[in-house]
């Protein structure tokens, strides 16, 4: 499959991005061809990863990852958009437009008593706001979540939401295929080959 990565936040595995990039990463590993558009990607370099905005070496706005979706999406074929948090709600909209499957990796409802707006205008308009996020999670066609809450969150506010729990990966998994060479890794912490490191 062809798949559109998308987030407004940073994929890397020093941040908070863990999760999107272990996602980003076993998409890859299974074969599928990943176009990402970040803020800013820093990611073990794979065969099957293209970054199209957000090189590790600058950092995009949210209007200019807007309009690479838009112009990727549209002189390319993709099968669907896998966006994560509030990018969906822009992702949405194109994938309606350009008739693409919606793939949704849910970090947190938007409306209801515990949701977490994405911007103020979501908390000025709460009831248009519920509108928008009910139509989003039917339009998707499976929505990742993190902990069972969320999901039974996102079921409260769609019973028929499409909903998938994925565990964490371990972080160790998303350095790529390098074998630890034990003398190397001695010398960077300058002891002897002898030491042990815990």
């Amino acid at each position: 499959m062809n798949i559109l990565f998308i987030t407004f936040g940073e994929l890397s595995i020093n941040g908070r991005t863990t999760r999107p990039v272990s996602i980003l990463r076993a998409l890859a590993d299974a074969g599928h061809q990943i176009c990402v558009i970040s803020a800013r990607t820093d990611v073990a370099e794979h065969p099957y990863i293209t970054v199209l905005a957000g090189r590790a070496s600058c950092q995009a706005g949210r209007w200019n990852l807007c309009k690479t979706l838009i112009k990727a999406t549209g002189t390319r074929h993709f099968d669907a958009v896998h966006a994560v948090d509030d990018a969906v709600i822009f992702s949405s909209r194109i994938c309606r437009l350009r008739k693409i499957h919606l793939i949704y990796s849910a970090v947190r409802c938007f409306t209801g008593s515990v949701g977490q707006a994405p911007s103020r205008h979501w908390k000025w308009f709460p009831e248009y706001g519920q509108k928008v996020e009910k139509n989003i999670l039917k339009q998707a066609v499976s929505i990742i979540t993190p902990c069972a809450t969320l999901r039974a969150d996102i079921e409260n506010l769609v019973p028929a939401a499409r909903t998938f729990q994925i565990e964490d990966v371990p972080v160790q998994t998303l350095f790529g295929c390098r074998e630890a060479d034990r003398s190397e890794l001695l010398t960077r912490f300058d002891l002897e080959t002898t030491s042990m490191v815990v």
